[in-house]
């Protein structure tokens, strides 16, 4: 039977490209898009979805918080990440926040249908890769985490935020912190990304969440 999937990305392009591509293939019958979690909501009130593709990082807020809030509100509903952000850092904590699969948006084009297909059927999708990374750990690697891996979920969102332009003063009216309690976490991620200063983590914050962006701005630096 044909499935019913909903695509949110806050990038227009990317929702077409993800729409056009699903529209392809005859597995699927009822393809929508958000480009943020409050239209996602709207929809999924509307219409019964079988899957969820999600980026990791909107406007209103982040594709992990929205997994572990699917879990309790659309419980039969299945959630495949898909980020331009480093599968190493995010892949597990997606999958511990109820996510079934992980891609990189690079690896899109060849290998969504796939995924799809895969955490449709009840498998997880992950690269070889972090598969490898994962089955090593459960056998007790002792490789160390380091930058931006040894941030707790709390110091990732924040440094999230912090990259989509927020002050201390937004971020802790948004996440219902003290002032004090987020420079508390602002000056943790400094120390262990080995920042120097506060403009180091603001412009560090944004080259996370866009790096591309972050990239353009090294060019020019150069």
């Amino acid at each position: 039977m044909p499935l019913a999937i909903l695509v949110v990305d806050d990038h227009s392009i990317v929702r077409l490209g993800l729409t056009t591509l699903l529209a392809r293939s005859d597995k699927f019958s009822v393809i929508r898009d958000a480009p943020d979690l409050a239209t996602a909501r709207r929809i999924l009130h509307e219409i019964q979805f079988d899957l969820l593709v999600c980026d990791l990082t909107l406007p209103d807020g982040s594709g992990i918080d929205f997994c572990e809030e699917l879990r309790v509100s659309h419980p039969g509903l299945k959630t495949l990440i898909l980020s331009m952000h480093d599968e190493n850092l995010f892949a597990e904590r997606a999958l511990k926040a109820g996510a079934v699969g992980y891609l990189m948006k690079d690896e899109a084009d060849s290998s969504l249908i796939d995924a799809i297909v895969k955490v449709l059927a009840g498998e997880i999708a992950l690269s070889a890769g972090m598969q490898l990374r994962l089955l090593q750990r459960l056998r007790g690697s002792k490789n160390p985490q380091q930058g931006l891996a040894s941030l707790s979920d709390r110091e990732l969102g924040i440094l999230t935020l912090l990259g989509h332009g927020k002050s201390t003063k937004e971020i802790a009216f948004e996440l219902t912190l003290s002032q004090r309690t987020v420079e508390a976490h602002r000056a943790s991620i400094k120390s262990k990304l080995n920042l120097r200063t506060g403009a180091d983590v603001a412009a560090f914050a944004i080259s996370f969440v866009r790096p591309t962006t972050g990239a353009r701005q090294h060019e020019k630096k150069a």
